[in-house]
């Protein structure tokens, strides 16, 4: 999450947590949608699968884009604090939250669509198997990637994470499919972090022109053609989160931006909390009269598994409870997290 020290900094940095508030909001509305609509008849499922694989085709590596774009400080800090600093923030709240899913879902196993029996078992998927918490593990392991070859020229390193990206499709395993996957987007995004200062005024300048067409091209890759090639997925991770970022610019002076914003800002807490709100919300509204409409209960759900978590979120970085999401002190986080940003965009 980006935070800037002077208030002429605003729009250049918190249209990234914009960015992020949208990707996250999707995260959750496609979890929804995915428990609303299993075992409902086909006739009901066309758009589900519209939106399903409208979603999925960038909402995900615009997560790994933008972490890119503030990842200046991969070439300023050594290997071992660059790693470090990683485990803090990633891997290790995906350590705590493997945990607490695994035992969880054990317990309340018919409120998930899937879920182990045997938490020893479970457990035992940590590193080579992480289900559900697929993205925190591919984000700190995308992470380390590009530190280990942070010494490479970015164009090297492009051209390298291109040919995981598409020697991903041949990966039996899914942790590493992820991980090959998603690299490509990340070295798109360091890319970017050398000229964030140019990315951000051709946005404030051209988004929201560019934005219907990205829209458009994001449509009709997705709904209309139904085998999209590997060139295409990766062209789509790119134009979906610069459509997100484009989006910023159409709606930065309504209510929309700073909700966003916001969201995007507790990304980190939705993404982990996310399920269980889901799941609570899932189950009351099934007992309460006239809850049974799908977009009724689309819309309520994904509420829930947004706002809950936002809240716990904020509350929780401001007490002891902040170790359930980082490793890290609440007052060195945000500093580092301002500086971080302010580098980013001296150095643009």
């Amino acid at each position: 999450m980006a935070i800037t020290g002077t208030p002429n900094n605003r729009h250049r940095v918190e249209w990234i947590d914009f960015v992020k508030g949208i990707a996250i909001t999707l995260v959750v509305y496609g979890h929804v949608m995915q428990g609303v609509f299993a075992g409902r008849p086909v006739t009901e499922l066309g758009f589900f699968r519209a939106s399903d694989a409208f979603i999925y085709s960038f909402h995900m590596p615009a997560f790994f884009i933008v972490s890119g774009l503030l990842s200046r400080s991969l070439w300023d800090v050594s290997l071992v604090k660059y790693i470090g600093e990683k485990a803090r923030t990633i891997a290790w709240p995906y350590v705590v939250w493997f945990v607490l899913g695994t035992f969880s879902a054990v317990c309340f196993s018919k409120y998930y669509n899937h879920a182990s029996t045997n938490p020893l078992m479970a457990l035992t998927c940590l590193v080579w198997n992480p289900g559900s918490f697929w993205f925190l593990h591919a984000f700190f392991l995308v992470h380390v990637l590009a530190a280990l070859l942070r010494k490479l020229p970015l164009s090297v390193l492009l051209l390298i994470s291109i040919f995981g990206f598409w020697i991903s499709r041949f990966c039996p395993n899914e942790a590493i499919h992820n991980v090959l996957y998603h690299f490509p987007f990340m070295v798109i995004g360091l890319f970017g972090s050398v000229h964030l200062i140019k990315i951000d005024s051709f946005f404030r300048r051209w988004g929201a022109i560019c934005f219907i067409p990205l829209l458009l091209i994001q449509l009709a890759a997705t709904i209309l053609i139904s085998n999209v090639s590997w060139p295409v997925k990766l062209w789509l991770g790119v134009s979906g989160t610069a459509g997100i970022a484009s989006l910023a610019s159409c709606v930065f002076s309504t209510i929309l931006f700073p909700i966003f914003c916001r969201i995007g800002y507790a990304s980190l807490g939705v993404f982990l909390m996310h399920p269980y709100f889901q799941g609570i919300s899932r189950a009351l509204l099934h007992h309460l009269p006239g809850m049974h409409a799908p977009i009724l209960l689309v819309l309520l759900e994904t509420l829930c598994g947004i706002i809950i978590p936002v809240f716990i979120y904020e509350k929780a970085m401001k007490t002891k409870w902040r170790l359930f999401f980082t490793f890290k002190r609440a007052e060195l986080r945000k500093i580092n997290m301002q500086n971080d940003a302010e580098t980013a965009l001296k150095t643009s």
